[in-house]
């Protein structure tokens, strides 16, 4: 069970039934809804409800019942911190979202908050660090890709077992003969390194700078472009995400902005700005 990218979901389900063998049924499940339950006390909450999906390992799921609605949770989430995603039948999602918000502990937040948290945890969010044109390298998402040729001999791997490839006993996945979308220049990347990088960036200034901005250096050459920014509750300050030209992306290095013709100092900082608190 996959969910994926509101975006660009046409193009994904359109890649996975090209690619899915004939002993596979693609499905679309349009009539779910999804719930995201985040926080310190999400793991308390859901022990009321489903003491199975309480006990899930992080980036595990399960099937299980919720006051007798039928729900699939995984321990997941976009906002950096511990919390479940529920998903549950339309026709009870109101029943549903009644029941949690019952619970002292639980309130309402809109996608405002989440983006907040997100930005805060240093989580990518497609339309603004990923996109057609920004590979998963440039995001510095590159721990998310198994890698296609192996040690040091240039051995390729058997991505399943993660071992050395026995051309005389197994066939490669696709990933290891380098066959997924982009992988010309992705593994390129790998092995080269991108000219530009993702990082996070604090503003020495009350002024939030968002999407969009440009960064400079010292010189007034354009160096990169913010791509997501907001304040930072946890903070108390502006932070933003952006993608640098990599000669510009070390720790400490200071950069400008310009907001409303005013410019503006940031300083290049690690990501993620506030620790993940996801259990373990």
């Amino acid at each position: 069970m996959l969910i994926v990218n509101a975006a660009c979901k046409d193009k994904d389900f359109a890649y996975l039934k090209s690619r899915l063998s004939g002993r596979c049924e693609f499905k679309e499940l349009p009539d779910q809804a999804l719930f995201a339950l985040q926080g310190p006390t999400a793991a308390t909450v859901m022990a009321r409800f489903s003491a199975d999906a309480a006990d899930l390992p992080c980036m595990h799921a399960c099937e299980t019942t919720i006051d007798d609605l039928s729900c699939a949770i995984s321990r997941s989430g976009y906002t950096g911190e511990d919390g479940f995603e529920i998903s549950v039948a339309n026709e009870y999602a109101e029943q549903l979202a009644c029941l949690l918000l019952a619970e002292d502990d639980v309130e309402p937040v809109g996608l405002g908050a989440r983006d907040t948290l997100r930005l805060e945890a240093g989580l990518c969010l497609y339309g603004h660090e990923l996109n057609e044109a920004v590979t998963p390298v440039e995001a510095a998402l590159q721990w998310l890709i198994k890698k296609p040729f192996g040690y040091a001999q240039g051995t390729p791997l058997d991505l399943a077992q993660d071992r050395p490839f026995d051309s005389a006993q197994d066939k490669p996945f696709d990933y290891a003969q380098g066959k997924f979308p982009g992988a010309d220049k992705i593994l390129r990347q790998l092995q080269h390194g991108s000219d530009k990088i993702r990082a996070g960036l604090v503003v020495e200034s009350k002024i939030p700078v968002r999407d969009g901005a440009v960064i400079i250096n010292n010189e007034d050459k354009v160096v990169g472009i913010v791509t997501s920014g907001g304040f930072s509750p946890s903070l108390c300050k502006p932070v933003a995400m952006a993608l640098l030209d990599r000669d510009s992306v070390g720790l400490g290095n200071t950069l400008y902005t310009l907001v409303r013709d005013r410019k503006i100092a940031v300083t290049v900082s690690k990501l993620p700005f506030v620790p993940h608190r996801y259990h373990k």
